[in-house]
């Protein structure tokens, strides 16, 4: 067995004449350790409305924008999905040129830049947004009622 199938198996090697005994590498689940980053009302709703046009991930959006002429890297995009940084206004307009989004989905996506861009607690607000805007009218902040 060499030395190194016998680390894997926490059994002892031996060094310069010595037996010396080796632990097996504790296994890390960095899953268990790192908390999944939530997505703002903001992020969830370009999500949406990226995935209903078959992108999967910011890369992909980030590409089909470039091909448009437009330069928005995935981390950027990615760090206004997830309320790192505030969005920049000048990303709408390529944005919804890049995946021809309709007169409704501008409507959600400009409701979603101005009241969605927060990290709430709740985690279902990119689907209240996307909800009301279906639905049509009853629209207010979620931070501030129109009723007071």
């Amino acid at each position: 067995m060499s030395t190194e199938d016998s680390a894997r198996n926490g059994e002892e090697v031996r060094v310069a004449g010595l037996s010396v005994p080796v632990a097996p590498a504790p296994r890390i689940r960095l899953s268990a350790r790192m908390p999944e980053p939530r997505l703002t009302g903001f992020g969830a709703v370009i999500l949406r409305l990226m995935l209903s046009r078959g992108m999967w991930e910011w890369t992909a959006l980030s590409s089909a924008m470039a091909e448009k002429g437009h330069d928005f890297k995935p981390p950027r995009i990615s760090n206004w999905g997830y309320g790192r940084h505030a969005v920049d206004h000048s990303f709408l307009r390529p944005f919804s040129e890049t995946l021809g989004v309709d007169e409704d989905e501008r409507t959600i996506l400009a409701i979603a830049f101005a009241y969605g861009q927060d990290r709430y607690p709740d985690e279902n607000l990119g689907d209240a947004l996307l909800e009301r805007a279906l639905r049509g009218g009853g629209w207010a902040s979620p931070k501030i009622r129109a009723d007071g």
